[in-house]
């Protein structure tokens, strides 16, 4: 026989013995197990090791069956008996669990989200491995702000899972909820790195979620911006550090320290001269600067890509070792490392005292019971003072900064965008509601700012939806107008009435007239912003239910805008039609029945010169104030001519 031949006969037998031994294995343990329900019933306690050669089992499954279980044994019967409390217990504990996790989420969708949270905290207190409650109370702390909780939260959903699951693959929805929503809060904390890990690993379990993919882009373009400051501070520190150097290369410096008693230091002179050297530092930083400084801080933000990186870049708490090794939870202790506060953090922090105090002269405060009496003081004048010397300041500027920032780029945008719900309240001041609207406008256009826009008018639609939805439905001058063009008509008016400078004078007041037609409206404004937060809004049940409100009232303004004439609103108007039938079927109703002729008519005569009837309140009204207007080599409406 040969070689080859002997070798495969002989690997046979080993394949043949390896079966036998296996099956000789599995029935002496079957055999043992029998042996073991038979002692436990009480027959004879003596093993015969040689028998179970010779026993065969009933059928050659590995299924066990059922157990064979004592019925008299009291030990058996008290045991069994304590297992199916334990269970019982553990099942109405779940059950407890799921009604706080529903009561939560109930809490969540009527905007009380520390409700929210005291329920879902309630839930696990019977259950902590429910990894609902883990992701839907980290929702809740991001509605709130509470970024640290938010990531401790979703640190336990991923915990869990990597160590009892071996993996996120069995558990992808709440594992994909928590890496989205520690991204959000680790994108809150400035730790641009650690979230766009989360982002990743989020579309290793859903790769075509479309958010998070966009999401993934701004951190990373985040990330590479901080990654700019490190380098700009860099090289700013280089000359300061070669000095050092020189000096130390000259050898030894004689320092001398002159000691100051403190008495001198807590005296009338010294603690005016301490508080006014820190006063910059602890009160409004741009209420600090003159005219001239704030300008030319805006002038540099709006020109210098560098400056708007440093003035919105936080310093410090940085750490290359947060997460733990082999594992994607993140260590809290240096997540709660501080950074220095940016320009923009003090900024955002003028916003709101500044939105607080608008809402304090507003009246828009905790009522005094009915039966305690308000004693005013001079105290309080003089503080009333301080608040209006203050918004007269701050409010102006703070608007200013914010709309360059906001419109330069996603990634500042997205920044500013926690400023909505101090900004927005302001927008009940006339001298102010312009830039708010302007400011409302361009954080409607981007994705983050337009969903935390949505989010805040669902918490609180009055007077923040009641507001704009006034606005698009009112014709009046200061709404259909760009503001200071009713004036610069009147000056371009007085300037042709007199001597006009011939042809040169007449182009230069159509040069002043194009410049005020250049700026939107408060009406434009307001149209375009609404229909941006619509299409954020979709989603949000909290949104669609409060500007259900408003629906009839705000379909109405917008039909009326829908005019072939319109050529400034119209196009406006039809965009945030679309945008509101994304908001379900009652919307859509509302439109077909009051905006799809009017839109038809308008697209109809759109290449025609329309008639009378088609014109719009600001051409009403710039024929009005065009009526005396006697401009040189064509008729006056005084000579009778068409």
């Amino acid at each position: 026989m040969a070689q080859e031949a002997r070798r495969e006969e002989l690997m046979g037998k080993l394949d043949d013995y390896k079966k036998t031994r296996a099956s000789h294995q599995w029935r002496k343990d079957k055999w043992l197990r029998w042996k073991k329900s038979q002692k436990l019933l009480g027959k004879s306690r003596n093993i015969n090791y040689k028998a179970w050669e010779y026993w065969e089992p009933d059928t050659e499954s590995e299924d066990e069956g059922e157990p064979i279980v004592p019925r008299d044994n009291p030990e058996f019967m008290a045991m069994e008996m304590d297992m199916k409390e334990r269970h019982k217990k553990a099942a109405d504990k779940a059950k407890t669990a799921e009604k706080c996790r529903q009561r939560g989420n109930e809490c969540m969708k009527s905007g009380d989200f520390v409700g929210a949270i005291e329920h879902y905290d309630e839930g696990l207190e019977y259950k902590r491995d429910n990894k609902a409650l883990w992701t839907n109370k980290a929702l809740a702390e991001l509605k709130i702000f509470r970024w640290h909780d938010a990531v401790a939260s979703c640190n336990k959903v991923i915990e869990y899972t990597e160590i009892f699951e071996d993996g996120f693959k069995k558990s992808a929805d709440p594992c994909f909820k928590a890496f989205t929503r520690r991204a959000a809060a680790l994108r809150a904390l400035h730790r641009w790195e650690e979230a766009a890990e989360d982002l990743e690993d989020a579309l290793r379990l859903f790769p075509k979620d479309r958010e998070a993919r966009d999401l993934l882009e701004k951190t990373k373009a985040a990330l590479a911006e901080s990654k700019t400051v490190e380098d700009l501070e860099k090289a700013a520190a280089a000359p300061a550090l070669e000095e050092v150097e020189e000096v130390v290369r000259e050898g030894p410096v004689r320092i001398e320290i002159e000691e100051e008693s403190s008495e001198e230091e807590e005296g009338p002179e010294g603690g005016a001269a301490a508080e006014g050297a820190t006063s910059k530092h602890a009160g409004s930083a741009l209420r600090s600067l003159s005219q001239k400084d704030y300008k030319a801080l805006l002038k540099g933000l709006g020109k210098d890509e560098s400056e708007r990186v440093k003035f919105c870049a936080r310093r410090g708490g940085k750490n290359d070792s947060i997460k733990k090794e082999d594992s994607r939870k993140l260590d809290m202790r240096q997540i709660e490392e501080v950074m220095d506060p940016s320009k923009l953090d003090e900024l955002i922090k003028d916003a709101e005292r500044a939105g607080l105090l608008w809402k304090k002269r507003q009246g828009q405060v905790v009522p005094l019971r009915s039966d305690v009496k308000y004693l005013s003081s001079t105290t309080d004048k003089d503080e009333d003072d301080e608040a209006a010397s203050f918004l007269g300041t701050v409010v102006p500027r703070v608007l200013g900064v914010l709309h360059v920032l906001s419109s330069s780029s996603d990634h500042h945008c997205a920044l500013t965008a926690p400023a909505v719900r101090h900004v927005w309240p302001l927008i009940t001041n006339s001298d102010w509601r312009h830039a708010v609207l302007e400011l409302l406008f361009e954080w409607s256009q981007r994705s983050i700012s337009a969903k935390s826009m949505a989010e805040f008018a669902g918490r609180y639609p009055d007077p923040h939806l009641r507001r704009l939805v006034e606005i698009v439905a009112s014709d009046s001058k200061e709404n259909m107008l760009p503001p200071g063009f009713e004036e610069r008509a009147k000056q371009a008016s007085e300037r042709l009435g007199g001597d006009g400078g011939g042809m040169d004078g007449l182009d230069s007041v159509f040069d002043d007239m194009l410049a005020g037609l250049s700026k939107s409206s408060a009406a434009e404004l307001a149209v375009s912003a609404l229909g941006n937060i619509c299409l954020a809004g979709q989603g949000l049940p909290v949104f669609k239910e409060q500007l259900a409100t408003f629906r009839d009232e705000l379909v109405l303004a917008l039909s009326k805008q829908l005019k072939p004439m319109n050529w400034r609103l119209c196009g406006r108007a039809a965009g945030a039609v679309c945008n509101l039938l994304r908001l379900g079927d009652t919307f859509a109703a509302a439109v077909e029945e009051k905006c799809t002729k009017p839109l038809v008519i308008a697209l109809r005569d759109e290449v025609s010169e329309g008639d009378e009837s088609s014109a719009t309140p600001m051409m009403k009204a710039m024929r009005e104030m065009g009526a005396g207007m006697n401009m040189p080599g064509m008729p006056s409406s005084a000579d009778g001519s068409a």
